[in-house]
C-alpha cells in the first residue's frame, strides 16, 4: 500500500503504508504521523479509483 503525501498542494513524497502502521492501527482526520523526521497531521484522506491513497497533512 503506498501512500502520497501533500502539504499546500505540494508533493511531499511517497511511503508504504507499513511505516505509518507499525506505530497505530488507523489513519484518519487528526492523526499525527512522521514522515521524513518530520511530524504532521493528517487533514484529508483520498482514495482514488486506481487504489492510490492520498493524505494532505498539515
Amino acid at each position: 500500500m503506498i501512500f502520497k503525501l501533500f502539504k499546500d498542494s505540494s508533493f511531499l513524497g511517497e511511503t508504504e503504508g507499513s511505516e505509518f502502521y507499525s506505530k497505530k492501527s488507523v489513519i484518519a482526520l487528526g492523526s499525527i504521523i512522521e514522515f521524513n523526521k518530520k511530524r504532521y497531521c493528517v487533514n484529508n484522506v483520498m482514495i482514488r479509483d486506481n487504489g492510490e491513497i492520498v493524505l494532505e497533512v498539515n
